[in-house]
């Protein structure tokens, strides 16, 4: 016996919409218009010192102004404008084929080569390090072709990095 067809909302789907505003870019401009009319209209006849206007609260307060509308406004969009979405995902069912994003490939080849928990701590061992470097590094030299350690360091872990995308796209 054959199931009656559903509708596209009895399935989950949300039909997306034939054209679709797209009125940031729009918020923007006339927030920057704003912005610069207002500071051509600054008197440029004063001295120097009367023209300056002092960061804190002035300038800070134009700016958390700024701030405070466009999130207002992107909220807006949000909630009255939600994005539509694709048919909804069975969290107990991993499709066929699921592999991540190219930029991902290295982390993906990554934790399938090695035990989860260094899968994990690897990354972010090396992230704190990347942060620390500056402080880490005391050759004095700038020239790369002086920093003999730190060009092989870098083209070693280019290297790695480049092997596991390849082992990522073709798995």
């Amino acid at each position: 016996m054959q199931e009656p067809e559903k509708e596209a909302g009895e399935l989950g789907v949300d039909v997306e919409p034939i054209g679709e505003l797209k009125i940031e870019p729009l918020a923007v401009a006339i927030l920057q218009d704003h912005e610069l009319k207002r500071i051509a209209s600054v008197d440029h006849s004063k001295d120097d010192a009367e023209k300056t206007v002092p960061f804190f609260p002035d300038h800070a307060i134009s700016e958390a102004t700024a701030v405070f509308l466009m999130l207002s406004f992107i909220t807006f969009l949000v909630i009255f404008f939600p994005a539509h979405l694709d048919v909804k995902a069975n969290p107990m069912v991993t499709p066929a084929g699921s592999k991540p994003e190219w930029y991902y490939f290295a982390f993906y080849a990554f934790l399938r080569l090695v035990p989860p928990l260094v899968g994990v701590l690897v990354p972010v061992i090396g992230t704190g390090l990347l942060f620390f470097l500056p402080w880490l590094d005391r050759n004095p030299e700038r020239a790369p072709g002086e920093r003999v350690f730190a060009m092989f360091g870098s083209l070693v872990l280019l290297a790695i990095v480049v092997i596991l995308t390849l082992i990522g796209y073709l798995e």
